[in-house]
């Protein structure tokens, strides 16, 4: 019989500390003296040459050349500028950011926090979930002022630029997006193969688009993502002996498997969302021995609802095929379908089931 273990989520996706965890880090950090000396008397931003007072926030540097400031009265962070001005103790001094002056510094104070957290943690459980563990990888980025989510861009990435592009015989507009920090670099827009630009071009721009687009989803990037998550998780996990789970769910480049397997980070197996691209439903009996399985996810309807909510050819392949029943579907999941299901992910390889 599996072990069944309490379980604690964590969403620690693009961020490496709550935010209200941050404060008493600096404070911590300010009685240490290892990072600032004194209290912030005034903070102020350079964006492209302006100059803006933000009270009460902290500014850090990121590799990939975005600023983040940590928001203390929103308790949020929002991408900014080129420089900072701190003003303490009537000093005045200049950072510039694009040579990273302050990130290690508060990389560090970031992970001494998370590490405290999860220390404690570990007095009352024995794993925990990284809620969109992709974000150690990548994260989505939407420029200002878009609005739709579909205008956004992996960041860090390596866009493409306009000589390569117009290399393939493609045109820019419609299918890519410039990369708002590097002028004439440009992304794949994502979901371009809906728009009217896509269906405007001939058969073989299509064939050279799709290549170019899942080149760039799911293989340009493998290295370099690769080495932007292990430069975060092994110190992570290594805080604490707590068994971490990973959902790893979406759009999945090759080397997230790979860094999750040699992390030893347990992945998250639910039959809606296969991870071949090839199945319309994951086969339980086939899903790896370090992963967890359930039915739905907080992100996904329960299984009830799916089931109502579903296509009804969705729903009618799924009970010919995966359960292996005859006939019509009905339009409610019975208690014997449901009794099913739950006894296939029950007797799957993976280490845990969860419902």
């Amino acid at each position: 019989m599996k072990r069944f273990w309490i379980i604690l989520t964590l969403a620690l996706g693009c961020t490496l500390a709550s935010a209200q965890d941050i404060p008493a880090a600096i404070e911590r950090a300010n009685e240490k003296r290892t990072a600032f000396e004194g209290r912030f008397e005034e903070i102020k931003v350079s964006p492209a040459g302006k100059e803006s007072v933000l009270e009460g926030k902290l500014e850090y540097r990121q590799p990939d050349a975005m600023s983040m400031i940590y928001d203390d009265k929103q308790n949020a962070f929002n991408i900014v500028g080129d420089s900072m001005i701190i003003v303490r103790n009537g000093t005045r001094s200049v950072y510039d950011l694009t040579k990273n002056v302050m990130m290690s510094r508060l990389r560090s104070i970031l992970m001494d926090s998370m590490a405290g957290r999860l220390g404690k943690m570990a007095e009352y459980f024995d794993a925990f979930r990284i809620d969109h563990i992709l974000g150690f990888f990548r994260i989505w980025e939407i420029p200002v002022p878009e609005k739709s989510g579909l205008m956004g861009h992996f960041s860090p990435a390596m866009p493409f630029s306009a000589d390569e592009i117009l290399a393939k015989g493609l045109p820019l507009e419609g299918l890519f997006l410039e990369d708002p920090h590097r002028k004439g670099f440009w992304h794949p827009r994502i979901s371009a193969q809906f728009t009217e630009a896509y269906e405007k071009l001939n058969d073989w721009q299509k064939w050279s688009y799709n290549e170019l687009y899942d080149h760039f989803f799911y293989h340009r990037h493998n290295e370099f993502w690769k080495h932007e998550a292990l430069r975060k998780l092994p110190e992570l996990l290594g805080a604490t002996g707590m068994l971490a789970c990973g959902e790893d769910l979406g759009m999945i480049p090759a080397c997230v498997p790979e860094v999750m397997h040699a992390q030893r980070i347990l992945s998250l197996e639910i039959q809606r969302m296969p991870k071949d691209p090839k199945q319309t439903f994951a086969i339980p009996s086939e899903y790896p021995y370090m992963s967890v399985c359930t039915t739905s996810t907080h992100d996904m309807s329960p299984l009830r609802a799916w089931w109502e909510e579903e296509e009804r050819g969705t729903i009618q392949k799924y009970y010919n095929e995966v359960l292996g029943r005859e006939g019509e579907a009905p339009k409610e999941c019975t208690p014997e379908i449901c009794e099913q299901i739950i006894a296939q992910h029950l007797a799957s390889p993976a280490m845990f089931t969860i419902l």
